[in-house]
């Protein structure tokens, strides 16, 4: 015959649940997990911004850049302009205006150096500044 039998000495289980430390330890590991991963979405959508933001001021330096000596024949001086929040200068410079007469000028290509600064605020109201600078050279009349 096989008899069970138990051992019960009238005590109440004492593994029967969590205790207030273990849940407030608990809740302290998970209110900390939740604050790191929340700054590091918030720096990663920050990144995400600005790289927006500087993607837009590259698309308008390098329009102004290739409007310059097409839509209009390259000549020193400078040209401003806006663009939804963001400012832009173009400036362009005879490349050798020191050693070149104006007559040599007229009758070989000149080189102008041309660049574009954009200026424009992110979102932490910082001004921001791209520049693209190129050689463009200009066939003589």
């Amino acid at each position: 015959m096989c008899a069970l039998s138990s051992k019960n000495t009238g005590q109440a289980d004492a593994d029967g649940g969590f205790t207030l430390i273990e849940t407030i330890v608990a809740l302290i590991i998970f209110v900390a997990c939740y604050v790191l991963i929340q700054q590091g979405l918030a720096i990663g959508w920050r990144g995400v911004s600005a790289s927006q933001g500087e993607l837009k001021a590259l698309h308008i330096a390098q329009a102004q850049l290739a409007a310059a000596g097409v839509e209009s024949p390259l000549s020193e001086g400078q040209a401003t302009g806006s663009d939804g929040g963001y400012t832009w200068v173009l400036n362009v410079r005879r490349q050798d205006a020191e050693n070149e007469g104006d007559r040599r000028a007229r009758t070989r290509p000149t080189g102008y150096w041309v660049a574009v600064e954009v200026n424009w605020r992110d979102e932490t109201r910082r001004v921001r500044a791209l520049e693209l600078k190129s050689l463009k050279i200009a066939l003589p009349k």
